[in-house]
C-alpha cells in the first residue's frame, strides 16, 4: 500500500510541475482560437487545434513561471525534458477535453455558488471573515474587474462538476486505513552488521584483462559529458572597487581629517552608583538628612571600596541597578548625560559624591578608566584606501551596470569590447557542463558562478552561444552581481581512452568483485544465524529502534527492515548499501498505540483519497477523450523530443 502511495505521490509531483490551471480559464477559449497560426498541428480536440507555436509559447511561459519561483537554483535542463513536455501537452489536450465536456453537458454554476466560492477563499479573509477590501485589492492587483473574475470562478466550478463523480465515489476502506497506519507507526528493534566491500579489496586486485573487459562493457558509464570553456565578465562590488584608482595621500588625508571622529576612541569608564531618593516635595531638612546619610555611606566606602556592591544592594533606591551591586556598566561621556560631570570629572578611580541629580543623591564609584585614543593616519591608511574606493565604486555601480546592459545587448559588441570599455577583466573557466563543472575545475574560485547558478549554464548551452558564438546578455546573479558570458570552446561528449581512465577502471572492478564477496559473506552469515548454526552477535551493533516515521536509517535500508517478515523472531534480512551489505537482525516489534493512530488518521485518509482521486480523474479524462475525437499528430513527437524546434 505504501508503494502505491509513493508511486502516486511521485506522479502527482510531476503533475504539479507541469500542470497549471489553463490560462483560458480567465481568457476564454475563443482568445486561444484567435492565436492559432498556420504552423504544424500537434493535437486536435473536436475543432480545437493545438499548434506547435501555441505549445512552445505556453511551455515557455510555464518555464518562466518556474524560473521565477525557483530563483537562482532553477535548472531548466532538469525540467525542460521530454517527459515533462509530453505531460504538459497532455494537460493542454485534457483542458480542451474538459471544456468540450462542459459545453456538451451544459455544466454551469449559479450566482450563489460563485459567491460562496469567493467568500470561502482564505486569501480574501481577514481574521476569519470575508473582507471586501482584500477582495477589491486582489482585483486591482491582477488587473481584472469583478465580473471577469466571477466568470472565471463560474467556469472553474463548471469544470469541477465534470470530475465531481470521481471524487464523491471515493472512500477509504477501514482495513486499508489500519494497514497503512500500522505500517507507518510500527517500531522494530534491530541490530545491524555491515560487511564492508573495502575489507575485501586486497583479495580482489583485477588483472589487466579484467579491467579492459570491464571498460568495453561499461563505456557509457565513463562517458564525459559535453562541456564548454566559458569566458565571462562579472560586475560586482569587488570588480567595481578594483576599477577605481587608488586615491592620493593628499585625498586620503583630507578624508581622514573630515572623518577623524570615526577613528577616535572615546574614553570609557566602568561606573557604579548608589542612589538615595528624596521624598516628593522634600523640605530642606529632609534634603539635608538624605545628604548626610549619603556622606556617611561615602566615608564607609572610601575606607573599604570592596563593600560597594553589598551596600548598593542594601541601601540603593535604584531598582534597576540595585541587584547588580549598583553597576551601570562601561559608559562613555554622554551615555547618561546627568552623570557626566560626576563620573568623568575625576582624574582617577575612586569613590565620589554625593552629587544631587534631580530628586536623588548619588554616590559614584569610578571602577576603571579606559583612556581614549585617536588612530593616526598611518594606522588607518590601508583601511581608508578600501573605504574611499568602495564609496566611489558604490556611486559608480549603477552607471557601470547600466552601461554593461547596453553593451551586452549590442550584438556588435564583443566580450573584449565590453572588457575594454568598462575596464573589467575577462575570466575563463574550463569544463563547464549542463549540470556543473568537470573534475578539478570545480575547485577554482571562478567555477562557483557556473556550479551555483543554473541560469548561467543554461545561457552557455543555448543555441545562440553554443552554435552561433554570440555573447550573452546580462545575467543577474544577485542585485549586486551581474555577469556576461560566452563560449570560447566546445567539447562534445566522449568516452576517454582506456589508459586515461585505467586507475578508475581498476578501482571499479575491484569494488564490484569486493561487493560480490561482501554479499556472499552477508548471505552466509544470515543463513547461519537463521538456521541457528551461529548465535554470536559480537560483530553486530547495539540495538536501535526504527520506524518508517523516524527516518534514522537510509530509506532503502529502512524499507527492507520494515518489510521483512516478523512472524518468527529474531528475523533477518540483508540489504545493499554503497559501502557493502548489511545484515539486519530484527529482535522485537511494537505495534502502534491508539493515540498515535488518531493523530495520523486524518492525514492518511486525505493522502489515500488524493492518490486514488488523481488516478480516477486521469482515467475518467481518457474515457471522455475517446468521445471527443482527440487526435495527436506525429509532429507532437518532434516537439516533445525537441527535434527541429525553432
Amino acid at each position: 500500500m505504501l508503494d502505491f502511495i509513493r508511486k502516486h505521490q511521485k506522479w502527482m509531483l510531476v503533475f504539479i510541475i507541469v500542470l497549471v490551471v489553463p490560462s483560458f480559464v480567465f481568457l476564454g477559449v475563443a482568445d486561444y482560437q484567435g492565436m492559432l497560426s498556420n504552423d504544424a498541428t500537434l493535437a486536435q480536440v473536436k475543432e480545437q487545434k493545438i499548434s506547435r507555436d501555441q505549445f512552445n509559447m505556453e511551455w515557455r511561459d510555464r518555464l518562466n513561471q518556474l524560473r521565477v519561483q525557483g530563483g537562482n537554483q532553477f535548472d531548466v535542463s532538469q525540467v525542460d525534458v521530454p517527459q515533462n513536455r509530453r505531460a504538459f501537452l497532455d494537460q493542454m489536450i485534457n483542458a480542451r477535453v474538459l471544456h468540450e465536456q462542459v459545453l456538451a453537458k451544459h455544466y454551469s454554476a449559479t450566482d450563489d455558488m460563485v459567491r460562496q466560492a469567493i467568500a470561502a477563499d482564505p486569501q480574501f479573509h481577514d481574521e476569519g471573515r470575508f473582507s471586501v477590501q482584500k477582495y477589491s485589492d486582489f482585483l486591482k492587483r491582477v488587473g481584472i474587474d469583478a465580473n471577469m473574475y466571477q466568470n472565471s470562478i463560474r467556469y472553474s466550478l463548471a469544470l469541477e462538476q465534470v470530475t465531481e463523480p470521481a471524487r464523491a465515489a471515493l472512500t477509504v476502506p477501514l482495513q486499508v486505513e489500519k494497514a497503512v497506519l500500522s505500517s507507518l507507526l510500527q517500531e522494530r528493534s534491530v541490530r545491524l552488521r555491515l560487511f564492508e566491500a573495502s575489507t575485501y579489496f586486497a583479495e580482489n586486485e583485477p588483472t589487466e584483462a579484467e579491467a579492459k573487459a570491464w571498460y568495453e562493457d561499461n563505456k557509457d558509464t565513463l562517458k564525459v559529458p559535453a562541456s564548454v570553456d566559458a569566458q565571462y565578465i562579472i560586475l560586482n562590488e569587488d570588480a567595481a572597487v578594483n576599477a577605481v584608482p587608488v586615491p592620493s595621500d593628499t585625498e586620503l588625508e583630507q578624508y581622514y581629517e573630515a572623518n577623524k571622529a570615526r577613528y577616535t576612541r572615546a574614553e570609557r569608564r566602568s561606573i557604579n552608583h548608589i542612589q538615595l531618593n528624596l521624598p516628593a516635595d522634600a523640605t530642606p531638612e529632609q534634603v539635608a538628612e538624605v545628604e548626610q546619610k549619603a556622606n556617611e555611606l561615602k566615608q564607609q566606602l572610601q575606607a573599604d571600596p570592596s563593600q560597594f556592591a553589598e551596600m548598593a544592594k542594601e541601601f540603593s533606591d535604584d531598582g534597576g541597578s540595585k541587584q547588580l551591586g549598583g553597576r551601570l556598566g562601561v559608559l562613555a561621556k554622554g551615555d547618561i548625560p546627568e552623570l557626566d560631570e560626576a563620573a568623568f570629572s575625576p582624574a582617577e578611580v575612586g569613590i565620589y559624591g554625593p552629587v544631587r541629580i534631580d530628586n536623588a543623591w548619588h554616590i559614584i564609584q569610578v571602577d576603571s578608566i579606559e583612556a581614549g585614543a585617536v588612530q593616526s593616519f598611518a594606522e588607518v591608511r590601508e583601511s581608508l584606501i578600501k573605504e574611499v574606493r568602495l564609496q566611489v565604486a558604490s556611486d559608480r555601480f549603477a552607471d557601470l551596470s547600466s552601461e554593461l546592459v547596453l553593451l551586452a545587448n549590442d550584438a556588435h559588441q564583443s566580450l573584449e569590447d565590453i572588457s575594454s570599455r568598462l575596464e573589467l577583466p575577462i575570466h575563463t573557466v574550463k569544463g563547464v557542463t549542463q549540470v556543473g563543472v568537470l573534475g578539478d575545475a570545480q575547485q577554482a574560485e571562478d567555477a562557483k558562478i557556473f556550479s551555483n547558478y543554473p541560469q548561467v549554464r543554461e545561457a552557455l548551452f543555448s543555441h545562440e552561444l553554443l552554435e552561433e558564438g554570440a555573447t550573452s546578455g546580462v545575467l543577474e546573479l544577485s542585485p549586486t552581481e551581474l555577469v556576461v558570458v560566452r563560449v570560447s570552446a566546445h567539447t562534445p561528449a566522449y568516452v576517454p581512452e582506456f589508459d586515461t581512465v585505467k586507475n578508475e577502471v581498476f578501482t571499479a572492478v575491484k569494488t564490484e568483485k569486493s561487493l560480490a564477496q561482501a554479499k556472499t559473506a552477508a548471505g552466509e552469515a544470515m543463513a547461519n544465524l537463521s538456521s541457528g548454526q551461529s548465535t554470536s552477535l559480537t560483530d553486530f551493533d547495539e540495538p536501535i529502534t526504527v520506524s518508517r516515521l523516524m527516518g534514522n536509517l537510509p530509506q532503502s535500508l529502512l524499507d527492507a527492515i520494515m518489510s521483512a517478515p516478523v512472524d518468527k523472531l529474531p528475523s533477518y534480512t540483508t540489504f545493499w548499501i554503497p559501502q557493502g551489505y548489511v545484515v539486519a537482525r530484527i529482535e522485537s516489534v511494537k505495534e502502534a498505540e491508539e493515540a498515535q493512530e488518531a493523530g495520523l488518521k486524518a492525514q492518511i485518509e486525505q493522502l489515500l483519497v488524493i492518490g486514488q482521486q488523481t488516478e480516477l480523474e486521469r482515467q475518467m479524462l481518457y474515457t471522455i477523450r475517446s468521445d471527443m475525437k482527440v487526435k495527436v499528430f506525429d509532429e507532437s513527437e518532434r516537439v516533445i523530443n525537441d527535434v527541429g524546434m525553432e
